[in-house]
């Protein structure tokens, strides 16, 4: 009878663009529950992957019927960690906190109440050095993979540890929001190309220069741009001296990825090649959660949520399986900077936990955009 109800809400959506609330909540369940089951708490380490899922599984529960289904490994992980890593040693290890931080705030927290990974975090970022771009190091000296990628900047930060510095600063340390927003325009002054209004990967301290270069942009580095951006956006005040910046270059790259979009709604890995590389979705639901997000703000004309729904079509072609046991395919592996070939030979794997992160966060925005009217072109901010 399950597998008969899932599969009738999956079949009534499919006739629309939009899915409906019942479908979002059940593959989002059936997915969790799956990698619950192949992946038991205990082995969940404290990394990036872990961290966009626990933030997913966040912000899916705000707007689910039964919050406490994706909850409760969020409670249980941080009961387990919440010492955090033993030292904060580099970028990756820092978004697992933020969902500690909004566990703490959900329970009426003060930020001196902070959690011992929370405060880890925290003085990883206000305290090591930064690099002469006025930035940090995606691997910090010292760190174990600053032997392979010794200075250098990563377009991975700017979610990594750059969304959490947007949260937490946002509430409890204006110098360390400052400090989150400042990257905005370091990043684009660095690795963004004028010419194709798309962000280059990594940026080497060393010889000066973006890497890699000849117009290969990776999809999930430009929709972890994408990612910081609408959170940036979403604190900020319109009348901040920093913000029409950020929306311009929003709305730049908004209007970019639209242009590349595949047929079936996702984005092929290397964003320029929609039809010669391979299709990826944690990338293409991350920038799907970005646009969706921008229409429910305001910031973006209400056609793109359009364009995320298309995504969220695609990727019911990646899902395989049923309600006892669903897996979201076509998740890129972990990504180094490097060269065409290099993003081409990147294996795909299914339900790993940043690909699981990304659907339910562009879940999160479907739901809310299901329940909640667009604003009208007459109430948005001005469009380009």
């Amino acid at each position: 009878m399950k597998r008969l109800i899932f599969l009738t809400l999956l079949m009534s959506s499919l006739s629309s663009a939009a899915p409906s609330q019942a479908l979002l909540e059940s593959q989002s369940q059936a997915l969790l529950t799956t990698y619950r089951n192949d992946k038991p708490l205990w082995t969940w380490n404290w990394n990036w992957g872990t961290g966009i899922l626990l933030w997913g599984l966040q912000k899916f529960a705000a707007v689910a019927e039964h919050p406490e289904v994706f909850q409760k490994p969020i409670h249980d992980f941080h009961s387990l960690h919440s010492n955090g890593p033993w030292r904060v040693m580099w970028s990756d290890q820092c978004i697992p906190a933020l969902s500690a931080l909004e566990l703490n705030a959900s329970r009426g927290d003060q930020p001196e109440e902070l959690p011992v990974s929370v405060a880890k975090v925290v003085r990883y970022l206000k305290h090591t050095p930064l690099n002469a771009e006025g930035s940090l190091d995606h691997f910090s000296p010292g760190s174990p993979g600053a032997w392979f990628f010794p200075s250098s900047i990563w377009l991975d930060s700017l979610v990594m540890w750059g969304v959490f510095a947007l949260h937490y600063g946002y509430k409890a340390d204006p110098e360390l929001f400052d400090f989150a927003l400042a990257q905005g325009p370091i990043y684009k002054r660095l690795l963004w190309n004028e010419r194709d209004q798309l962000f280059y990967h990594a940026w080497n301290l060393e010889t000066k220069a973006p890497y890699p270069l000849n117009s290969v942009y990776w999809l999930r580095g430009n929709a972890w741009v994408m990612v910081y951006l609408i959170e940036a956006l979403s604190l900020l005040e319109p009348s901040d001296r920093r913000y029409l910046s950020l929306l311009t270059m929003y709305r730049q790259l908004s209007q970019k990825l639209a242009s590349v979009q595949r047929e079936d709604g996702l984005w092929g890995t290397l964003v320029l090649e929609p039809k010669t590389s391979y299709p990826e979705s944690s990338g293409s639901a991350l920038i799907a959660y970005s646009l969706a997000k921008g229409v429910r703000l305001g910031l973006l004309e209400p056609d793109y949520a359009d364009l995320a729904e298309g995504t969220w079509q695609g990727l019911q072609g990646q899902l395989q399986g049923d309600a006892s046991h669903l897996t979201l395919g076509q998740i890129s592996a972990g990504t180094n900077p490097g060269g065409r070939e290099d993003y081409l030979r990147v294996p795909v794997r299914e339900n790993l936990n940043y690909g699981l992160g990304a659907f339910f966060l562009l879940a999160s925005e479907l739901g809310t955009l299901t329940t909640t009217p667009l604003p009208s072109p007459k109430t948005a901010r001005a469009f380009p």
